[in-house]
């Protein structure tokens, strides 16, 4: 649910912040005063195109900032992308004047992509534009199956996807063009590869083992270097020191001197011993690089890790088989496909007869929210017919209705009028909406060219859905905006040669004046006392 929408630079708005609660709002106003820019930045949040031209002018940047209720869903993604979140959450949208946009989740720097995931089930924006949806004959399977809402719709997806796959590896093999001749050096790779006993750790080994070998011998060189430095150049030397202290009269220091070289001398000794007794197997080391190298050829021939020479020798293997015996392994492999499709055809004939069952549930439902929106000879058929499998199943699923007494079922898109569609969609979202994500719903003048008891029951039928979701509606009528819990007038005023918007919550007093202008196009006392009594009997 929105709480709070926050705009800044954005067209003809300067800044404006605004708390929203649960219930029906509307929001009124004068046509051209800008009603349609609050939706617009509702749906720049959910990552709607935005363009440079959306800044105001002489600004070099737009921002737009809503703090939602966070719903499961909202969690779910959130946690998924390493992201904490208490029990709103604030997004930001910041348009640049390249066209660009920056956003933000918590004043955290996130991917547009993210922030569509978060919202996009979350609110429904709708206008008779959007009626197209219901228009296009092949999104209706899909209303359909949000109704149903049965894991069957997954399974029958899964397991055509299991069957398309299959079916397309074998007609993929059975394109193949396999020469007999391609045996023998397919075996004399097979024979290569296991003649070199390759195992994965092996490598990782003999490598460990080699650098152990090279990390002894660098040490050895080291001491060979150290005791030839000692025993030409340092023993002489001290050596020497000894005379001079001897010649000086220093005997506490030669005797010092002399037990230090006599300590050095055991000691090197004793690391004589040592390094004499130490056992390195050239031959071992021998072994080993040989091997390396062995390992490290197959690798460059084949372009391939061991562990994927490894797969590679059992493709080549497969392959061979599959030469050898061809019919054997394609006839097998028919046999996946047949028991693939047949997994998919219960399935989706389960499916079937489970929408046919729905399918009535639905029209019965969709009539009666007809009939609530003064449609009362409407008529509504779910028309499903068997077709070419899919990953939706074996059925072609098409709207039929009838408005008038007496007329024959047609195909929806060759029936209802603007108006009617409306209607029809709203009847519609009423059912769905409580079986989806939708926390916030926004009707943009989906009341137009509509009058009297037809504009009351389209009140009516907004206000019902705003018990258990959040409901904007733009209206011109005064008898929508008497149904609702809140009202804001959108309100354009010039200041210094520039046009802006500006939008204030109404109070009761408030309101009443506005419907009575809504009604009238003027105030006056009999205005008032109508639109007062308006307000009462609705709230």
């Amino acid at each position: 649910m929105l709480r709070n929408l926050y705009i800044k630079n954005f067209i003809l708005i300067d800044e404006l912040s605004i708390d929203f609660d649960e219930g029906f709002t509307v929001l009124t106003g004068e046509t051209g005063a800008g009603k349609s820019i609050i939706i617009d930045a509702i749906s720049l949040l959910s990552r709607k195109k935005a363009s440079s031209s959306l800044i105001q002018k002489g600004k070099d940047r737009a921002i737009i900032q809503g703090i939602f209720d966070i719903d499961y869903k909202m969690g779910k993604i959130l946690e998924e992308a390493g992201l904490d979140y208490d029990e709103t959450i604030m997004i930001t949208r910041e348009i640049k004047s390249d066209g660009k946009s920056i956003y933000r989740l918590n004043n955290r720097v996130v991917n547009g992509l993210l922030i569509n995931e978060c919202l996009q089930d979350s609110i429904d924006i709708h206008s008779q534009h959007d009626n197209q949806y219901l228009l296009n004959k092949n999104k209706h399977i899909e209303l359909l199956d949000k109704y149903i809402d049965d894991k069957l719709i997954n399974e029958v997806k899964k397991n055509y996807q299991d069957y398309y796959q299959l079916n397309k590896s074998l007609q993929e093999d059975l394109e193949k063009k396999y020469n007999e001749q391609d045996i023998d050096y397919y075996q004399f790779m097979i024979d290569e590869i296991n003649s070199a006993h390759l195992d994965p750790q092996e490598e990782y080994e003999l490598k460990k083992q080699e650098e152990g070998y090279k990390v002894i011998k660098n040490n050895l060189n080291k001491y060979i270097n150290i005791k030839n430095i000692y025993d030409q150049s340092i023993y002489p030397n001290l050596y020497e020191i000894q005379k001079l202290f001897k010649s000086f009269n220093l005997e506490q220091l030669e005797q010092t001197l002399n037990s230090s070289i006599y300590n050095i001398e055991d000691v090197m000794e004793e690391l004589d011993k040592y390094i004499n007794a130490f056992n390195i197997d050239e031959n071992t080391i021998n072994e080993v690089e040989e091997r390396l190298f062995l390992i490290n050829k197959l690798k460059h021939k084949y372009n391939r890790s061991v562990e994927d020479i490894l797969i590679y020798k059992d493709q080549l293997e497969e392959k061979i088989e599959i030469i050898n015996n061809r019919q054997e392994y394609l006839a097998k492999f028919q046999k996946a496909v047949d028991e693939a499709y047949q997994k998919f055809l219960h399935s989706a004939t389960k499916l079937h007869d489970l929408r046919i069952e729905k399918a009535k549930d639905l029209e019965n439902k969709v009539v009666s929210n007809l009939k609530d929106l003064m449609l009362n000879n409407a008529n509504f058929k779910i028309v499903i017919e068997e077709c070419a499998p899919s990953s939706k199943g074996i059925d072609n699923v098409e709207f039929y209705i009838s408005l008038n007494a007496g007329e024959d079922l047609k195909p929806l898109h060759k029936t209802a009028s603007g108006g009617e569609l409306s209607r029809l969609m709203l009847g519609l979202k009423v059912i769905f909406a409580n079986l989806t994500n939708v926390e916030t719903i926004i009707f943009d003048e989906i009341d137009t060219g509509v009058s009297g008891q037809v504009a009351k029951a389209i009140a009516q039928k907004m206000k019902y859905l705003s018990k258990s979701i959040q409901v904007f509606a733009i209206t011109h009528l005064p008898i929508v905006a008497s149904y609702a819990n809140h009202q804001y007038k959108v309100i354009k005023s010039i200041k210094n040669d520039s046009t802006y918007t500006d939008v204030i919550e109404l109070n009761n007093e408030q309101r009443i004046n506005e419907i009575c202008l809504m009604a009238n196009g003027k105030i006056d006392e009999a205005g008032l006392l109508a639109a007062k009594a308006l307000l009462e009997s609705n709230q």
